[in-house]
């Protein structure tokens, strides 16, 4: 029973962590921003450090 919990909970953070970072894309990108990034390098970053921290995480022993 506590796999199914830990898995649900897991399952809406993964739900939030996309909406949050396709909200920050159009922000960011938004023209005087203050910053000159597309939507495309902000996904990309996103994405990038989605993966070096499962990396990071599984290496450490944390999974």
């Amino acid at each position: 029973m506590r796999i199914l919990i830990g898995l649900g909970v897991v399952w809406i953070l993964d739900g939030l962590e996309v909406t949050v970072v396709g909200n920050l894309t159009g922000a960011l990108a938004k023209p005087g921003s203050g910053i000159q990034i597309t939507q495309s390098q902000v996904t990309g970053f996103g994405g990038a450090m989605y993966v070096a921290g499962a990396c990071a995480g599984r290496c450490s022993g944390a999974g």
